[in-house]
């Protein structure tokens, strides 16, 4: 990620609950921090506006706002005014959504921000997620694909909801599921608990900063560590209380910042697919600097594109030896990269 930004969580009790996405621990640690009792996918806790805009009016222009957290930003019934605002406010945007809930005059309300990214999770043939593919959800995708929305994405658990595929006529692959930082019961993770001093690949600001400022906003101005926190274990400060920079000087900070750079010390980044070792952002640094040519830079570039991050040490040092040796051509590399599962689990497709 090149630059920081804050994920929108508007609702606790998302009722698309897909099946990889832990919705129960959500609702039962938000309504055990609280206080609060019978959320519930029909009784949902949702943000207030005024709680919106306190928040974004202190979160700096430079922070992309992304629309989507642990839950679908279009069942809250003012998405669009929250949307609008942020972006009325200098903020870049993307969105993560199924759709559910949103309105068609919502598009037009909509569609002439430049989105950094408006990625549509899609119906599957075996609904994992819960979205009714009736009249109106198909005439909602088929506008949104007509409206010429920038930066237009999707990706779906599961083979695509034939109708779906009328619709829009493409097919995607499956998207390989994660574990959300060991929070699922029904996908485990491939790796053992990570050691050591850690770093998040996610906030890495192109891969060369030792960063944690991709947070996630919660409806009462709570704000969690990451995208993977639904278990709400990390709450690192609230935006109607503090500033945005005193997110990442106070003492509950530090003290999840040192749970990271311990030996063992328990966090769930010990269990993500996206935290690194400390060392490999020094690791990296060390290749820009020392490798300052165009075969570095076509191999630097190919994650970038492919996965979206910095390549790690032993892939940059193979690919390259291979490609200044023309043993493998830059397509080659990229065929190798397509079949990995973390090429896999990232897929998109473009809609626009």
């Amino acid at each position: 990620m090149a630059e920081a930004y804050m994920a929108i969580t508007a609702t606790i009790a998302c009722r698309v609950d897909c099946d990889f996405c832990p919705q129960e621990l959500l609702i039962k640690e938000y309504e055990l921090q609280n206080n609060l009792t019978n959320i519930s996918y029909g009784n949902p806790n949702i943000m207030d506006f005024s709680v919106f805009k306190q928040c974004i009016d202190k979160i700096p222009e430079n922070v992309q706002i992304s629309f989507g957290g642990y839950s679908e930003i279009f069942l809250h019934p003012e998405a669009a005014k929250m949307i609008l605002y942020a972006f009325d406010s200098g903020h870049k945007i993307s969105i993560y959504s199924t759709l559910v809930g949103l309105k068609l005059e919502d598009i037009d309300k909509i569609k002439h921000i430049p989105f950094a990214n408006f990625h549509i999770h899609l119906p599957d043939s075996s609904s994992y997620a819960k979205i009714a593919v009736n009249k109106n959800y198909l005439a909602i995708l088929k506008k949104l694909q007509e409206s010429n929305i920038k930066n237009l994405t999707c990706m779906s658990m599961g083979d695509l909801h034939p109708k779906v595929k009328d619709i829009l006529h493409i097919d995607i692959e499956a998207e390989k599921m994660i574990s959300r930082a060991g929070n699922l019961s029904n996908v485990k993770n491939d790796f053992e608990k990570k050691l050591g001093p850690l770093s998040c690949n996610i906030s890495s600001h192109d891969g060369l900063e030792d960063r944690f400022d991709a947070n996630t906003l919660l409806p009462n101005g709570d704000v969690t560590l990451c995208c993977m926190d639904y278990g709400l274990k990390n709450i690192i400060g609230n935006l109607t209380r503090m500033d945005y920079n005193s997110l990442f000087t106070n003492d509950e900070f530090k003290k999840i910042y040192n749970k990271m750079k311990s030996y063992d010390d328990e966090i769930i980044c010990r269990y993500c697919n996206q935290a690194i070792p400390e060392q490999e952002i020094e690791d990296r640094k060390n290749i820009v600097n020392k490798y300052n040519n165009e075969t570095a830079h076509s191999v630097i570039n190919l994650y970038q594109k492919l996965l979206n991050r910095f390549p790690d040490k032993e892939g940059f040092y193979y690919f390259y030896s291979k490609l200044s040796t023309g043993e493998l051509s830059i397509t080659d590399i990229e065929n190798h990269i397509k079949q990995s599962f973390e090429y896999g689990s990232r897929r998109t497709s473009k809609l626009t």
